[in-house]
């Protein structure tokens, strides 16, 4: 898509300044952008660095985001316990930022 060469960019900016949150957010829009053209492999290796970033600074929006999206894709493929397990986590953490359409989200 036209976006990711500009996702791209914004991921080597945050990257070249050690922005970590900058990073998790071009991660996650990247792995997004895949996953709408059903590349899986890809958009699960992108949401997987996002999570890592997302735990690693316990940002509990992005973590519900990711984990959503993750659960999402994993369904997608049918698999289905970890796509639960994925839900039931965001869901979670989106309760705990009173989110009621995150948590609609994760009902599978």
């Amino acid at each position: 898509s036209e976006a990711n060469p500009h996702l791209k960019k914004a991921l080597r900016l945050a990257e070249m300044h050690e922005h970590e949150h900058g990073q998790a957010r071009a991660f996650e829009q990247l792995g997004t952008a895949a996953y709408k053209k059903n590349d899986h492999r890809t958009s699960m290796a992108y949401f997987r660095a996002a999570l890592a970033i997302y735990r690693k600074n316990e940002d509990k929006a992005g973590l519900a985001r990711t984990l959503r999206d993750i659960g999402s894709l994993q369904s997608d493929l049918a698999q289905d316990g970890e796509a639960e397990h994925n839900f039931n986590e965001a869901k979670g953490y989106f309760k705990e930022l009173d989110d009621i359409d995150g948590i609609m989200a994760c009902i599978t």
